[in-house]
């Protein structure tokens, strides 16, 4: 919160630290109270907690394809131990199929020290049209263990360090699909990263500033190429940025804009280190088309007016209180995104630059989810419709 004892209380002010603290994923409701008479009062934070510890149905969509649907079922603790620590366990089956163990704690001590411990095994097919050939697809079989420690400074600022092992195999060892000529590879990488987030609520933000940024270097324990030439270090590294601001001019308006990027560097890069604007990033207008390459640049902007504030709904008919809480809000958009990608061999400036525009509704539903339906164009005047998950950023 970044109300503090003597602070002087405001509309804005009240608004903002409530949307944090609904961010955190942990209730359904959270108003914060006073007495308007006094000149000084006590503020009292009111929430109804959202429900905790559950069998997890999952369903969801891989890169954000309704043909990618994949489902499960997970074991979730949301508040282990009474201070957000998140205990999980799942497993999913359809595409891509994964199993995953996972703690996080953000606080361990007084210092704002926090860590994660995640271990994962999946079959993922690839995503790399060069890799693919003129053959038919394969799959890539992942086993991954990685360990984070980072510390907070301040509400808003968050430094890390993640350490990871990762095993890749393919099921069709081809020339140019991994770095090993075996067709598995084995990478220990390191990550440090570092955020700076104002944001209002996480989930669809209508104020403040998001920055992020972090630098991998990954070494192989192999030493032979793919072309069976011997290397003493054979590396990979990447470098990536995301800023996003939210002007909010009125409590109904909002400009948000977002530019993001990742440059690639090594002496091995394997089809799966790629970047893709078509999977998890896509530019709506051609929100289908699947471009590769080493590098990526894109940038999105947004122009969100509420036509209905978040309200709260109580469905009395529900019998488990940390079900009949619901959030509700809508929204209309204006949006533009442009994007590209290259390989280090070409030039930046001289790659086509993909642009789309439209508009859309959105809909701010209970547990902090977001659906979105659109309309973009492309630069050829060619529409497309979009029904998508989450906000796009």
């Amino acid at each position: 919160m970044s109300l503090r004892k003597d602070s002087i209380i405001t509309p804005e002010k009240l608004r903002y630290d409530q949307e944090r603290i609904y961010s955190l994923g942990l209730f359904t409701q959270v108003d914060l109270l006073y007495d308007k008479t006094k000149v000084r009062t006590p503020l009292i934070v009111s929430v109804r907690e959202r429900w905790y510890i559950f069998p997890v149905p999952i369903v969801g969509l891989e890169d954000r394809d309704w043909k990618k649907l994949y489902y499960g079922l997970g074991f979730l603790h949301d508040n282990f131990r009474g201070r957000n620590e998140k205990l999980w366990l799942g497993f999913a089956l359809g595409y891509d199929p994964w199993v995953e163990l996972a703690y996080k704690n953000p606080w361990m001590n007084r210092s704002d020290l926090f860590s994660e411990v995640e271990l994962e095994y999946s079959v993922q097919k690839n995503k790399s049209i060069i890799a693919q050939g003129a053959g038919s697809n394969f799959d890539q079989h992942l086993l991954s263990g990685s360990i984070l420690m980072g510390k907070r400074f301040g509400l808003f600022t968050s430094l890390g360090v993640r350490l990871e092992y990762l095993r890749l195999s393919v099921t069709e060892p081809s020339a140019g699909r991994t770095i090993s000529p075996s067709g598995v590879d084995n990478l220990i990488s390191a990550t440090i990263g570092g955020s700076y987030d104002t944001r209002d609520l996480k989930e669809y933000a209508s104020e403040g500033t998001f920055i992020s940024a972090s630098g991998t270097y990954g070494q192989f324990l192999e030493n032979r190429s793919t072309d069976n030439t011997i290397s003493s270090r054979l590396w990979t590294g990447q470098v990536s940025g995301d800023a996003r601001h939210y002007q909010r001019f009125s409590p109904a308006l909002t400009l948000a804009g977002r530019a993001f990027g990742v440059l690639t560097a090594g002496n091995a890069v394997p089809p799966y280190r790629h970047v893709f604007l078509g999977y998890k990033e896509r530019i709506r207008g051609y929100f289908y088309k699947v471009l590769e390459g080493e590098n990526l640049f894109g940038s999105s902007v947004e122009l969100r007016l509420k036509l209905i504030q978040p309200r709260y709904i109580h469905v009395k008919e529900i019998p488990i209180p940390q079900f009949d809480t619901w959030r509700i809000a809508i929204a209309i958009s204006l949006f533009s995104d442009i994007g590209t990608v290259w390989f280090r061999s070409e030039h930046f400036l001289r790659k086509r630059f993909f642009l789309g525009y439209g508009t859309g509704v959105h809909l701010e539903l209970p547990y902090s989810t977001v659906l979105r339906l659109e309309y973009a164009l492309n630069q050829s005047m060619k529409g497309e419709f979009i029904f998508d998950v989450g906000a796009s950023f």
